[in-house]
């Protein structure tokens, strides 16, 4: 428990400052990232036609279609695009505030407890330091593959902004298994307990 007490608020802090040089100093955003053409005038429309917070899809799903001519109807309006899915939050938020950042350190905190709890149970598996780094990276790697990369596959998303978003975890794992596998150590055996018969 003292090396995860240790170990895991200093991985939070490492992957915080890499999250900010990956999106803030690194030029991924701005390679994944375009600009609206007439922003005022889009956000006016959908403060008038959305009226509540809450996901969205264009077309609408096919699943409240009755009839096969809706059905197809449906297809078709899938099949001509445009596809669109608007992830809307209504009120806006003050980012000055801080409060975000306070959120994000307690979710690389969590997940940085959850790799060092994974890291302990892994034990003498994991002898090495590299090893220990690798295996952070690696279900890293598995996290990004099993919900980042989902979104292009069923979602129809553009490639190019899950595939940095998912190098963005596994890196941020990367980082993270650097402080981890330098503090959470293998336990060695006490040689003055008896070794249980097999």
């Amino acid at each position: 428990m003292k090396q995860l007490a240790l170990a895991c608020p200093l991985a939070a802090v490492a992957m915080f400052l890499w999250f900010f040089v990956w999106w803030a100093m690194l030029p991924f955003q701005a390679m994944v990232i375009s600009s609206l053409p007439d922003e005022p005038a889009l956000t006016q429309a959908l403060q008038t036609s959305i009226p509540d917070s809450g996901v969205y899809f264009l077309p609408f799903t096919g699943m409240s279609a009755e009839t096969p001519a809706e059905q197809e109807a449906f297809l078709e309006r899938h099949r001509q695009g445009p596809l669109v899915q608007i992830f809307y939050r209504r009120a806006g938020v003050d980012i000055a505030d801080g409060t975000f950042i306070l959120l994000g350190m307690a979710h690389y905190l969590a997940t940085a407890l959850l790799l060092g709890i994974l890291l302990r149970q892994a034990g003498s598996a994991l002898p090495g330091y590299g090893q220990r780094v690798r295996f952070c990276t690696l279900v890293g790697a598995l996290a990004a593959l099993c919900c980042d990369l989902a979104n292009p596959v069923w979602f129809h998303h553009e490639w190019s902004w899950w595939l940095v978003m998912a190098a963005s975890h596994v890196t941020i794992c990367l980082v993270a298994g650097m402080v981890l596998g330098a503090l959470i150590r293998p336990t060695e055996p006490d040689a003055s307990t008896p070794a249980s018969p097999a």
